[in-house]
């Protein structure tokens, strides 16, 4: 039986906690924070979304790239005891979840606080994790408010497995997968980093500042995917189960013995060679999974198509960011990427730059 069952929640609920490792003082009476997101990709061991070790703990195993597409929260103190979230917040259960769980955990119930957050990019559900953004920088400032008594290592581990997307129940919140890749570029530098286990950096590089990642969103509605949710997992879970079974071993050597040693030499065109191998369908059929993942839109055929621009030294390398749509090219030549998505029917995309530095903070006393 599968853990991951879309559980719904009210905002503040814990499902899983941790002791912070010093005192909670407050130091601050504003904190803004900014952060950076991720786009994802070489999803290692992809049965463990349908048997988590434990529920909201999703140790799978991939590689997450930090880009220049940023979300900012502003957190004040105010009198009272209660979280109030600014008018303008557009997801305003997200914001007060992540303001709630660190607040619960800290022990700072009694002090009331005053949030505001906003993704820059005006992009949702299209791969750039804009939820895990809003809920990591609005936690990210109110530990810090507080004289930062969760570790970056702590935030790394607590927020993803305390994690929520909205729903259609009003005021609630659903227990879904988060694999911690916003928290891992955030609080370890920026670049490129690879994950294991339960939200463990085993490497991480730098992004030359010349190259640029250009996302192209196909058309589709979220909305009706989202309703259909539960229907696609029932197929994807057990084509998961059969290719970690069949190539979740064979990922991992390609990690350990291709990607890392790459990466230690800061040599990045290896590291792009091996991901876009995984997104061509030689580690298993990824563009199986993603046909099931973004119904009607035959991701396996554009995902295909990136071999065109394989040959190409311009382009370091191509993938499907998170569960899709959005395809991702890292080039020093964004044209050629343009190009390439216009002769797909892609009309919407997007030009990021690499961030190799991770959250910012501005602080008042």
């Amino acid at each position: 039986m599968s853990k991951f069952e879309f559980e719904a929640f009210r905002p503040g609920f814990i499902f899983n906690p941790v002791e912070p490792e010093k005192e909670a003082r407050l130091c601050y009476r504003k904190v803004e924070c900014r952060i950076p997101t991720r786009v994802g990709t070489f999803l290692v061991w992809p049965a463990r979304f349908a048997h988590p070790s434990k529920i909201g703990v999703y140790d799978v195993g991939l590689i997450d790239f930090c880009i220049g597409a940023y979300t900012k929260a502003d957190v004040s103190l105010i009198e009272g005891n209660e979280i109030e979230i600014h008018p303008s917040v557009e997801r305003p259960l997200v914001a007060s979840h992540a303001a709630e769980i660190i607040r619960k955990t800290i022990g700072k119930t009694d002090i009331g606080l005053l949030v505001d957050v906003h993704n820059e990019f005006k992009v949702k559900h299209g791969g750039l994790a804009s939820t895990s953004s809003t809920q990591h920088s609005v936690a990210y400032a109110v530990n810090k408010l507080f004289g930062e008594p969760l570790s970056s290592r702590q935030l790394m581990r607590y927020l993803p497995q305390n994690y929520g997307e909205e729903v259609v129940e009003p005021g609630m919140l659903a227990m879904e997968p988060s694999t911690g890749g916003v928290g891992a570029v955030c609080l370890s530098g920026g670049g490129i980093v690879v994950l294991r286990g339960e939200t463990e950096v085993i490497g991480q590089m730098k992004v030359p500042e010349n190259f640029v990642y250009v996302l192209g969103i196909p058309s589709i509605d979220r909305e009706d995917y989202a309703a259909d949710i539960a229907v696609i997992i029932q197929e994807l879970f057990p084509l998961y189960e059969e290719l970690d079974k069949k190539w979740g071993g064979v990922k991992e050597r390609i990690i350990d013995g291709i990607v890392l040693p790459a990466m230690r030499r800061e040599d990045i065109w290896t590291v792009g060679q091996a991901i876009f191998d995984y997104t061509l369908n030689r580690y298993g059929d990824i563009q199986k999974s993603f046909d099931l993942l973004c119904p009607g839109l035959k991701m396996s055929g554009m995902m295909q198509s990136l071999e065109q621009l394989r040959p190409n030294r311009e382009v370091i390398t191509a993938f499907v960011s998170g569960g899709g749509p959005g395809l991702v090219i890292l080039t020093s030549n964004p044209d050629i990427a343009e190009e390439h998505f216009r002769s797909l029917g892609i009309e919407t995309i997007h030009y990021f730059p690499p961030d190799n530095t991770g959250a910012t903070f501005q602080c008042f006393k």
